[in-house]
């Protein structure tokens, strides 16, 4: 090389000394170098002025100090390890730490970044390190963590409250509010659905409606309050009598409806019987005891909801003109 350009050279690597020396000197960020000795000790080389600030580090803590005897044990084992690993592998690391340095129990973060230095003549190994508080960047990070299990436990709170109003909606749509049967609505579904099954499989099904006798005169001398605990008598004989199979519901005013699956006239007369009987034995404390007409049908091959209803229908009214408290079966 001419002496030209070795001047030339000299004055290039003057420029970036001093630029080094610049940032090493007035750097917001931590930068060390640390030497491994012989021993396997790490010694600090080269602890830059932002670094001796924060951890207040005298002179002989910040240039040529053993870590092992000025860390805690387990503080210079998990730093060692990094160093190791890095000089070892021969690549940089990045890593999170965090320390507590003032009274206010806090800690503070720093995102470090280790270079490995190896002398390619002497074998001598150090390590270049450099490292960002990044404090504020976790305080915000923490925050929006907070916020955001605060969202999901909102978004939690309002699903549980939207399922529990949609299924008090169901409710409200499938249930009579008083006796707490399945309402007009819901029978007409339950219906529908036996009547396909039936014409599907070829069998056949129940159906009963009756209603209170004298359920006006009721109401008419003792009150709206009397003749609802009269329906809810009812509404509670109907659900102790039934199988679970069978369906029961208000079908409106003091009409009861049950649908009785795979059912037969025997079998439908005895529920008929059962209901009638259980009926008469309940008592009034203010009338005494109830009664109710009851009317039957069982599905014919070409019934629909309508020609059932009329049918059975027909039937209740046939067992009020005998004299009410009363059963009738219309099967054609």
């Amino acid at each position: 090389m001419t002496s030209a350009k070795k001047k030339t050279q000299a004055i290039i690597n003057q420029g970036k000394l001093e630029l080094f020396r610049a940032l090493w000197n007035h750097s917001d960020d931590n930068l060390f170098v640390v030497r491994k000795a012989p021993d396997g000790d790490f010694i600090t080389e080269r602890t830059n002025p932002s670094l001796i600030r924060l951890f207040n580090l005298t002179p002989e803590q910040a240039s040529n100090s053993s870590l092992k005897q000025h860390l805690p044990a387990d503080a210079y084992n998990a730093i060692s390890a990094r160093y190791n690993e890095c000089l070892s592998e021969n690549t940089p690391i990045t890593y999170e730490e965090s320390h507590v340095i003032d009274s206010s129990g806090l800690p503070r973060y720093w995102l470090t970044k280790i270079l490995p230095v190896i002398d390619p003549d002497t074998g001598e190994e150090r390590i270049f390190g450099i490292s960002r508080d990044i404090t504020e960047l976790k305080r915000i990070e923490e925050q929006l963590l907070f916020t955001n299990e605060q969202l999901e436990q909102e978004v939690e709170k309002r699903t549980e409250e939207l399922r529990l109003a949609l299924s008090e909606m169901e409710r409200i749509s499938k249930y009579d509010k008083l006796t707490k049967l399945y309402n007009r609505h819901k029978l007409d579904e339950e219906l529908e659905k036996e009547i396909e099954l039936a014409r599907r499989y070829e069998n056949s099904f129940g159906l009963i409606l009756m209603d209170i006798d004298n359920f006006k005169k009721i109401n008419d001398s003792y009150g709206h309050y009397i003749g609802g605990q009269a329906l809810m008598e009812l509404a509670k004989v109907l659900k102790q009598s039934v199988r679970k199979t069978d369906i029961v519901g208000r079908w409106g005013g003091d009409e009861f409806l049950l649908i009785m699956p795979n059912s037969c006239k025997q079998a439908l007369m005895v529920l008929a019987q059962t209901l009638k009987q259980q009926l008469e034995r309940k008592q009034m404390y203010d009338f005494g005891s109830l009664s109710s007409s009851i009317g039957a049908t069982l599905f014919q091959k070409n019934d629909t909801i309508d020609s059932m209803i009329t049918r059975v229908d027909k039937a209740m009214y046939s067992a009020k003109k005998q004299g009410k408290n009363a059963i009738a079966a219309i099967y054609e």
